[in-house]
Protein backbone atom coordinates (compact mmCIF):
# COMPACT_ATOMS: atom_id res chain seq x y z
CA UNK A 1 0.00 0.00 0.00
CA UNK A 2 1.48 3.37 -0.99
CA UNK A 3 0.97 6.65 0.92
CA UNK A 4 -1.51 7.67 -1.77
CA UNK A 5 -3.67 4.69 -0.83
CA UNK A 6 -3.94 5.93 2.75
CA UNK A 7 -6.02 8.88 3.83
CA UNK A 8 -3.37 10.42 6.05
CA UNK A 9 -5.91 12.31 8.11
CA UNK A 10 -3.71 15.06 9.57
CA UNK A 11 -6.27 17.86 9.36
CA UNK A 12 -7.60 19.66 6.32
CA UNK A 13 -5.14 22.49 6.71
CA UNK A 14 -2.15 20.17 6.40
CA UNK A 15 -3.38 17.23 4.37
CA UNK A 16 -0.51 15.71 2.42
CA UNK A 17 -0.46 12.92 -0.16
CA UNK A 18 2.28 11.43 -2.23
CA UNK A 19 2.34 11.60 -5.98
CA UNK A 20 -0.07 9.23 -7.79
CA UNK A 21 0.78 5.56 -8.07
CA UNK A 22 1.59 6.04 -11.77
CA UNK A 23 4.93 7.44 -10.62
CA UNK A 24 5.69 4.01 -9.21
CA UNK A 25 6.97 5.55 -5.98
CA UNK A 26 10.53 5.64 -7.40
CA UNK A 27 12.51 8.63 -6.23
CA UNK A 28 9.83 9.96 -3.88
CA UNK A 29 11.40 10.62 -0.48
CA UNK A 30 9.90 11.82 2.78
CA UNK A 31 11.41 12.80 6.13
CA UNK A 32 9.99 11.57 9.43
CA UNK A 33 10.78 13.30 12.73
CA UNK A 34 9.78 11.89 16.13
CA UNK A 35 10.35 14.28 19.03
CA UNK A 36 9.88 12.07 22.07
CA UNK A 37 10.11 12.68 25.77
CA UNK A 38 13.78 11.58 25.95
CA UNK A 39 15.05 11.11 22.37
CA UNK A 40 14.64 12.49 18.86
CA UNK A 41 14.47 10.08 15.90
CA UNK A 42 14.88 11.27 12.31
CA UNK A 43 14.80 9.21 9.12
CA UNK A 44 14.25 9.35 5.35
CA UNK A 45 11.69 7.01 3.77
CA UNK A 46 10.62 6.21 0.25
CA UNK A 47 7.02 5.84 -0.93
CA UNK A 48 7.01 2.18 0.17
CA UNK A 49 7.90 3.13 3.75
CA UNK A 50 11.46 1.81 3.48
CA UNK A 51 14.11 3.68 5.47
CA UNK A 52 16.85 5.15 3.30
CA UNK A 53 20.34 5.34 4.78
CA UNK A 54 19.45 4.69 8.42
CA UNK A 55 17.81 6.51 11.32
CA UNK A 56 19.52 9.19 13.40
CA UNK A 57 18.81 9.02 17.15
CA UNK A 58 19.80 11.90 19.41
CA UNK A 59 19.06 12.52 23.10
CA UNK A 60 16.57 15.30 23.72
CA UNK A 61 18.70 16.65 26.53
CA UNK A 62 17.65 18.87 29.42
CA UNK A 63 17.21 22.07 27.39
CA UNK A 64 13.76 21.78 25.86
CA UNK A 65 13.75 25.25 24.32
CA UNK A 66 11.89 24.76 21.01
CA UNK A 67 14.64 26.50 19.05
CA UNK A 68 17.24 24.17 20.55
CA UNK A 69 15.07 21.15 19.72
CA UNK A 70 14.53 22.13 16.07
CA UNK A 71 18.28 22.71 15.82
CA UNK A 72 18.86 19.09 16.85
CA UNK A 73 16.29 18.01 14.28
CA UNK A 74 18.02 19.98 11.52
CA UNK A 75 21.44 18.49 12.26
CA UNK A 76 19.99 14.97 12.43
CA UNK A 77 18.07 15.46 9.17
CA UNK A 78 21.15 16.78 7.41
CA UNK A 79 23.02 13.65 8.47
CA UNK A 80 20.16 11.48 7.15
CA UNK A 81 20.14 13.35 3.84
CA UNK A 82 23.86 12.71 3.38
CA UNK A 83 23.36 9.00 4.02
CA UNK A 84 20.40 8.88 1.63
CA UNK A 85 22.30 10.95 -0.98
CA UNK A 86 19.46 13.46 -1.11
CA UNK A 87 19.00 17.19 -0.68
CA UNK A 88 16.40 19.05 1.39
CA UNK A 89 14.74 20.22 -1.83
CA UNK A 90 14.37 16.58 -2.92
CA UNK A 91 11.98 15.78 -0.08
CA UNK A 92 8.28 15.59 -0.91
CA UNK A 93 7.36 16.46 2.64
CA UNK A 94 8.46 16.39 6.27
CA UNK A 95 6.31 14.80 8.96
CA UNK A 96 6.92 15.63 12.61
CA UNK A 97 5.24 14.07 15.62
CA UNK A 98 5.37 14.81 19.33
CA UNK A 99 3.46 13.85 22.47
CA UNK A 100 1.06 16.28 24.11
CA UNK A 101 -1.97 18.36 23.22
CA UNK A 102 -1.87 19.99 19.81
CA UNK A 103 -3.70 21.67 16.96
CA UNK A 104 -2.47 19.81 13.91
CA UNK A 105 -4.12 22.14 11.42
CA UNK A 106 -2.50 25.20 13.00
CA UNK A 107 0.83 23.39 13.53
CA UNK A 108 0.78 24.25 17.23
CA UNK A 109 1.78 22.26 20.31
CA UNK A 110 -0.66 23.48 22.94
CA UNK A 111 1.01 21.70 25.85
CA UNK A 112 3.31 18.72 26.38
CA UNK A 113 4.05 17.33 29.84
CA UNK A 114 7.22 15.59 28.62
CA UNK A 115 8.57 18.73 26.92
CA UNK A 116 9.28 21.30 29.59
CA UNK A 117 7.94 24.78 28.86
CA UNK A 118 6.14 23.85 25.66
CA UNK A 119 2.97 25.91 25.55
CA UNK A 120 1.46 27.14 22.27
CA UNK A 121 4.69 26.33 20.41
CA UNK A 122 4.36 26.93 16.62
CA UNK A 123 6.39 23.83 15.85
CA UNK A 124 5.60 23.62 12.13
CA UNK A 125 6.63 27.23 11.58
CA UNK A 126 9.81 26.91 13.66
CA UNK A 127 10.84 23.71 11.91
CA UNK A 128 10.14 25.12 8.44
CA UNK A 129 12.26 28.18 9.23
CA UNK A 130 15.10 26.07 10.65
CA UNK A 131 15.12 23.77 7.61
CA UNK A 132 14.64 26.54 5.06
CA UNK A 133 11.51 25.01 3.53
CA UNK A 134 7.99 26.27 2.94
CA UNK A 135 5.65 25.70 5.87
CA UNK A 136 3.24 23.83 3.61
CA UNK A 137 5.79 21.00 3.31
CA UNK A 138 5.78 20.27 7.06
CA UNK A 139 3.00 18.21 8.66
CA UNK A 140 2.36 17.91 12.39
CA UNK A 141 0.80 14.78 13.90
CA UNK A 142 0.40 13.35 17.37
CA UNK A 143 3.06 10.71 18.00
CA UNK A 144 0.62 7.91 18.80
CA UNK A 145 -1.55 8.68 15.77
CA UNK A 146 1.61 8.68 13.65
CA UNK A 147 2.51 5.24 15.01
CA UNK A 148 -0.96 3.96 14.16
CA UNK A 149 -0.79 5.37 10.62
CA UNK A 150 2.62 3.78 10.15
CA UNK A 151 1.32 0.37 11.21
CA UNK A 152 -1.64 0.80 8.84
CA UNK A 153 0.68 1.78 6.00
CA UNK A 154 3.44 -0.82 6.18
CA UNK A 155 3.22 -2.58 9.54
CA UNK A 156 1.21 -5.10 11.54
CA UNK A 157 -2.12 -3.43 10.73
CA UNK A 158 -1.58 -3.18 6.99
CA UNK A 159 -4.85 -3.52 5.10
CA UNK A 160 -7.01 -3.06 8.21
CA UNK A 161 -9.54 -0.25 8.64
CA UNK A 162 -10.37 -0.69 12.35
CA UNK A 163 -7.34 -0.40 14.62
CA UNK A 164 -6.60 0.37 18.26
CA UNK A 165 -2.97 1.02 19.22
CA UNK A 166 -1.32 1.62 22.58
CA UNK A 167 2.24 2.87 22.95
CA UNK A 168 4.47 2.33 25.98
CA UNK A 169 7.56 4.51 26.26
CA UNK A 170 8.48 7.65 28.16
CA UNK A 171 4.71 8.01 28.41
CA UNK A 172 1.63 5.97 27.57
CA UNK A 173 -0.38 6.78 24.46
CA UNK A 174 -3.40 5.50 22.57
CA UNK A 175 -4.85 5.92 19.09
CA UNK A 176 -7.97 4.67 17.31
CA UNK A 177 -8.81 4.17 13.63
CA UNK A 178 -12.37 3.44 12.52
CA UNK A 179 -13.38 2.85 8.90
CA UNK A 180 -9.89 3.87 7.81
CA UNK A 181 -9.90 7.27 9.54
CA UNK A 182 -8.16 8.33 12.72
CA UNK A 183 -10.61 9.21 15.48
CA UNK A 184 -9.53 12.57 16.92
CA UNK A 185 -12.37 13.91 19.02
CA UNK A 186 -13.50 17.52 19.33
CA UNK A 187 -10.20 18.61 20.90
CA UNK A 188 -7.86 16.13 19.25
CA UNK A 189 -7.53 14.02 22.40
CA UNK A 190 -9.50 10.90 21.46
CA UNK A 191 -7.66 7.71 22.37
CA UNK A 192 -5.36 9.44 24.85
CA UNK A 193 -5.28 7.11 27.84
CA UNK A 194 -1.96 8.03 29.45
CA UNK A 195 -3.37 10.73 31.71
CA UNK A 196 -6.54 8.86 32.63
CA UNK A 197 -6.68 8.49 36.42
CA UNK A 198 -5.99 4.85 37.27
CA UNK A 199 -5.58 5.23 41.05
CA UNK A 200 -7.37 8.21 42.64
CA UNK A 201 -4.85 10.25 44.68
CA UNK A 202 -2.18 7.79 43.57
CA UNK A 203 1.52 8.32 42.89
CA UNK A 204 2.80 11.53 41.34
CA UNK A 205 4.44 11.29 37.95
CA UNK A 206 6.73 13.88 36.35
CA UNK A 207 5.13 17.19 35.33
CA UNK A 208 1.69 15.69 34.67
CA UNK A 209 0.00 17.79 37.36
CA UNK A 210 -2.48 14.98 38.13
CA UNK A 211 -1.80 12.14 40.57
CA UNK A 212 -2.57 8.49 39.95
CA UNK A 213 -2.56 8.53 36.14
CA UNK A 214 -2.05 5.40 34.03
CA UNK A 215 1.28 6.77 32.75
CA UNK A 216 2.51 6.97 36.34
CA UNK A 217 2.31 3.19 36.63
CA UNK A 218 2.80 1.67 33.16
CA UNK A 219 5.22 3.93 31.27
CA UNK A 220 8.91 3.05 30.94
CA UNK A 221 9.89 5.94 33.20
CA UNK A 222 7.36 4.88 35.82
CA UNK A 223 8.50 1.23 35.77
CA UNK A 224 12.07 2.34 36.45
CA UNK A 225 11.01 4.82 39.14
CA UNK A 226 8.75 2.31 40.93
CA UNK A 227 11.54 -0.28 40.97
CA UNK A 228 13.72 1.96 43.13
CA UNK A 229 11.06 3.67 45.27
CA UNK A 230 11.94 3.18 48.91
CA UNK A 231 15.34 1.78 47.93
CA UNK A 232 16.31 -1.37 46.07
CA UNK A 233 16.57 -4.41 48.38
CA UNK A 234 20.14 -5.65 48.82
CA UNK A 235 19.03 -9.10 47.67
CA UNK A 236 17.97 -7.71 44.27
CA UNK A 237 20.44 -7.84 41.40
CA UNK A 238 19.28 -4.30 40.55
CA UNK A 239 21.11 -3.07 43.66
CA UNK A 240 24.39 -3.55 41.84
CA UNK A 241 23.47 -0.96 39.18
CA UNK A 242 24.36 2.71 39.50
CA UNK A 243 21.08 3.69 37.82
CA UNK A 244 18.02 1.66 36.87
CA UNK A 245 16.22 1.92 33.54
CA UNK A 246 13.02 0.17 32.45
CA UNK A 247 14.96 -2.30 30.30
CA UNK A 248 17.02 -3.28 33.36
CA UNK A 249 13.86 -4.09 35.35
CA UNK A 250 12.63 -6.45 32.64
CA UNK A 251 16.01 -8.08 32.01
CA UNK A 252 16.59 -8.76 35.69
CA UNK A 253 13.02 -10.01 36.16
CA UNK A 254 13.51 -12.47 33.30
CA UNK A 255 16.67 -13.66 35.02
CA UNK A 256 14.69 -14.49 38.15
CA UNK A 257 15.08 -11.34 40.25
Amino acid sequence: MSPAALDLDVGSGQRKRSAPDEAGGHGLLFAGVDIGGTTIHVGILNAQGEVQGGVQVEPLGEDHDPKVVVGIVRRSLEACLRLAVCSMSGLQGIGVCTPGLMDCEAGLIRAAANLSGWKDVPLVELLAQELGVDKSRVVLEHDTNAALLAEAWTGAARGLKHIVLMTLGTGVGGAIMCDGRVIRGSKGQAGEIGHAILVPDGRRHGRAGVDGIFEGYASATAVAARAVEGGVPACSSLSKLESVECVDVFKHAEAGD
